[in-house]
């Protein structure tokens, strides 16, 4: 892995985006993370059980059911606004999973490290 400190300040809203072409049988890859003192999962993007795609924003989560894509590229996104409390994951372009009232008013802590 790579480690990265982009000096970032304290966060209210952020898209993730990835291309990912599962090849592998496991399940429980996360392939994007944000660690700050004190939490080293700040943010996390990846996979949970298989065909779940994951998004942790400061030790809460929601998940997006998007069926299996052994062996196809796929384009899977996150995003969060924290005036409204909306946040998405979407796959291939289409909103997958949107959750209302997701850390609504909060931030996320500068200084991290992706």
């Amino acid at each position: 892995y790579i480690s990265y400190n982009p000096d970032l300040p304290a966060l209210t809203g952020l898209t993730v985006c990835a291309w990912q072409q599962k090849s592998y049988s496991d399940d429980k890859r996360y392939w994007f993370s944000y660690a700050v003192s004190g939490s080293d999962n700040e943010i996390i993007l990846g996979e949970g059980d298989k065909g779940n795609y994951v998004f942790y924003l400061a030790s809460n989560n929601f998940v997006a059911d998007a069926g299996s894509f052994d062996n196809q590229w796929v384009h899977v996104c996150a995003a969060w606004d924290s005036e409204s409390g909306v946040s998405t994951i979407s796959v291939n372009g289409e909103a997958n999973q949107v959750q209302e009232d997701f850390k609504k008013g909060q931030s996320i802590k500068a200084g991290g490290n992706l």
